[in-house]
């Protein structure tokens, strides 16, 4: 018999639990797709079989009133923090008290003279709750509920408790910690000081995207599905706690171009109301009850494979124009070259705001380095707002020149058109994938878009060769895969300047009036631009 089985069969709570399964007989009845109050395996629209149990009663779980103290920083932990303030507010007999735990601000702006904090510091302090600010756990010895100790004056304020009751009990200490996108361990040394030891929600199907950008890696795996597991915090290791509660499979659908803060808003309520739910049915108490790990479910991705999501790096946010680094992931890229719909996901995934981690509302970015026409001067651009589009005519004719002549080996003379359109020019990308070989050049074919702000570059337009003859491969073409094949830019920002319109930012470093004996002395990164389909 399955454990999921078993999981799905069996109340919680307050009611029985089976102590055998002695036979199974003929699947009747269906369980629903979601979690329930009363039940909290990972459950299908699949039939689940008539078990015939020999029960006993068990007594009823039950907790002491919680003194919880919360820790966090960001939007997705603010979601978690607000649900147990309500629940608070509902339900005082199962939370008695909320302190808060945040890392302390960063010096940020111009001449690092502001002190820059998270929304999980805002939120606190509208909501009037005890904080507290650590940067590491080590010499800390937690302090009692409602008691918060400045760490440059040592002086303590007392904050006053709603009911007065629980105020004149001071000897009550925390009992749970509850840690929700804080990025500091928590030591055993803490853990085993608490009743209740510490939770997390983590926002995957754990073990699937352990790590600390699962929402990320949801997005460059190009994952379908995902979800969120309420999990206890491991003494030793991230992410590898008992699982208590996790969304059921298939999981949260991946809406088509989700953006990070699209799916990190999704889940942090899906987070929340998963908290809530474990903390109501008493999931923390001893003796827990973990879940068996999901299976591998195609629907998670195709296919799919459990991936860890490691810290989203400055390496993740650079254009891989080689293809060295990003094509080493066969599952991500599986014939070892990326698309357009690949470079706009990055973007969406990293590249935009909040995509990298953190809070700032400002886009991220995806960057390359760049030369300068004028004189060969190497600059970091950033390109700020990325999407994949079919590629324009236009351009599709600037990549079928490039294609031909190269193909051919000639000077270019015979070549028909005999120059790029006018709003056609190019762009020369530097890439260094490791510092043990020599940088690389990709010039590459831009065009600026009717508007006059925007640009698009092609990459790898299909083509084939028939007879000789270059045809470049209509975007509705069965060849063409029904891929979009270039990207829009709208806005770049070069280094140490303000984010402009991509056309005004790549003036500098924009060859213009190409000629077709231009290209056939220039080199040009064709399979970059170009793919041939025949």
């Amino acid at each position: 018999m399955p454990p999921s089985i078993l999981r799905t069969a069996t109340l919680y709570n307050n009611t029985w639990r089976p102590t055998a399964l002695p036979h199974v007989t003929t699947p009747t009845t269906h369980f629903p797709s979601r979690y329930c109050p009363n039940a909290r395996h990972i459950v299908t629209t699949e039939t689940a079989p008539k078990i015939n149990l020999n029960i006993r009663p068990l007594p009823p779980k039950t907790s002491d009133p919680l003194r919880i103290l919360f820790c966090g920083s960001d939007h997705f932990s603010c979601a978690s923090l607000s649900a147990l303030h309500n629940l608070h507010k509902a339900e005082p007999q199962l939370i008695e008290s909320i302190d808060v735990l945040v890392r302390p601000g960063k010096k940020s702006g111009r001449g690092l003279k502001r002190i820059a904090v998270g929304p999980l510091f805002h939120l606190a302090s509208e909501l009037n709750l005890p904080l507290h600010q650590r940067d590491t756990f080590t010499g800390w010895k937690l302090p009692l509920p409602g008691r918060v100790t400045d760490n440059k004056t040592g002086k303590t304020t007392i904050f006053p408790h709603p009911n007065p009751a629980v105020t004149q009990r001071p000897h009550h200490s925390f009992n749970l910690l509850i840690a929700v996108s804080f990025g500091l361990f928590v030591p055993p040394r803490i853990l085993n000081g608490l009743k209740y030891g510490g939770l997390n929600i983590h926002p995957s199907l754990l073990p699937d995207l352990r790590g600390p950008a699962p929402i990320q890696w949801a997005l460059l795996l190009n994952r379908t599905h995902t979800g969120c597991t309420l999990q206890t915090l491991h003494p030793t290791s991230f992410d590898r706690g008992a699982i208590l509660l996790q969304t059921p499979l298939p999981g949260v659908p991946i809406p088509p171009d989700s953006t990070t803060n699209d799916l990190l808003t999704t889940l942090a309520t899906e987070g929340a109301n998963m908290l809530v739910q474990g903390l109501r049915n008493n999931l923390h108490v001893p003796p827990l009850e973990p879940l068996p790990p999901p299976p591998a479910i195609s629907a998670l991705g195709a296919p799919f494979e459990r991936r860890d999501a490691p810290k989203i790096t400055k390496v993740d946010l650079a254009i891989d124009w080689s293809s060295e680094l990003w094509g080493r992931d066969q599952k991500i890229f599986p014939n070892g070259q990326w698309t357009a719909s690949d470079l706009a996901r990055r973007y969406r995934a990293v590249g935009g705001a909040g995509g990298a981690g953190g809070t700032s509302t400002r886009p991220r970015g995806l960057w390359a380095y760049a030369f300068t026409v004028s004189q060969p001067i190497e600059q970091r651009l950033i390109f700020e707002d990325i999407e994949a589009v079919p590629c324009p005519p236009a351009l599709r004719e600037a990549v079928a020149t490039i294609v031909k002549i190269k193909l051919a080996g000639g000077d270019g003379r015979d070549a028909a058109p005999p120059s790029f359109p006018a709003d056609v020019g190019n762009v020369v990308f530097g890439y260094q994938p490791d510092a043990a070989v020599p940088e690389q050049q990709f010039r590459v074919p831009m065009m600026v878009e009717e508007e006059g702000t925007s640009v698009v570059m092609p990459i790898r337009v299909p083509y084939r060769v028939v007879d000789g003859v270059v045809e470049v491969v209509d975007g509705d073409d069965d060849a063409a895969g029904g891929e979009c094949n270039a990207v829009r830019v709208r806005r770049v920002k070069v280094e140490g300047q303000a984010s402009e319109e991509a056309s005004r930012a790549l003036k500098p470093f924009w060859e213009k009036n190409v000629i077709a004996e231009d290209v056939a002395v220039l080199e040009y990164a064709v399979d970059v631009i170009a793919k041939r389909v025949d």
